[in-house]
């Protein structure tokens, strides 16, 4: 079913297709046209754009996650990434969210990044409380960290997310497996072994 807070923007679209119709009505029976009808495609019009900027779906609260997730990596804000990461995190190598955030803080304690670019981020599905999302990125490390020693100045990763939605309506992300490594299919067991 279309749900108009996903695509505000056809609200838009309905409104210049209205003003159109009303345009030609107006023209075909002058005699019947009325002032108020021009109303009509300009409410569309502002519907749109108003539900647009003031509502906030959960499909832009998890993209906004995401790309949080990637400022503040790029930052080193162990902290910052601390408040996105839920209480229930568990991935295939860091089996508790403390275990994770303990890795985290061990990596990030030095500079490891100089550019994280993300290339392309996507929401797969959202079902009640799940999300699951994607990110392909290009990584380029500080030439001066351990990673730029033993991968190399740059490379492109793909990470596969799930973010739980909280009690508060906020979405944390509960699980992040890395899957790709410069095209060639890796996991974390296979990456920590190298970082």
């Amino acid at each position: 079913m279309w749900n108009v807070y996903e695509t505000p923007w056809l609200l838009v679209a309905i409104s210049l297709g209205l003003f159109l119709v009303i345009g030609t009505l107006r023209s075909a029976w002058p005699e019947k046209a009325k002032a108020w009808t021009w109303l009509i495609p300009i409410v569309a019009f502002v519907a749109g754009i108003g539900i647009d900027f003031a509502v906030k779906t959960d499909h832009e609260k998890i993209k906004t996650a995401l790309k949080q997730l990637v400022s503040f990596t790029e930052a080193q804000d162990v902290p910052a990434i601390d408040r996105l990461v839920a209480a229930e995190y568990v991935d295939s190598y860091h089996r508790s969210r403390t275990r994770l955030m303990e890795h985290i803080r061990s990596r990030l304690s030095r500079p490891v990044f100089e550019k994280i670019k993300p290339i392309s981020l996507h929401v797969d599905r959202i079902e009640k409380q799940v999300a699951t999302a994607g990110l392909t990125t290009g990584v380029v490390f500080d030439p001066e960290s351990s990673l730029a020693q033993v991968v190399g100045k740059s490379l492109i990763a793909r990470v596969e997310f799930e973010f739980t939605r909280q009690a508060n309506g906020e979405w944390l992300l509960s699980m992040m497996e890395l899957t790709e490594v410069n095209k060639q299919p890796v996991n974390w067991r296979q990456a920590s072994g190298q970082f």
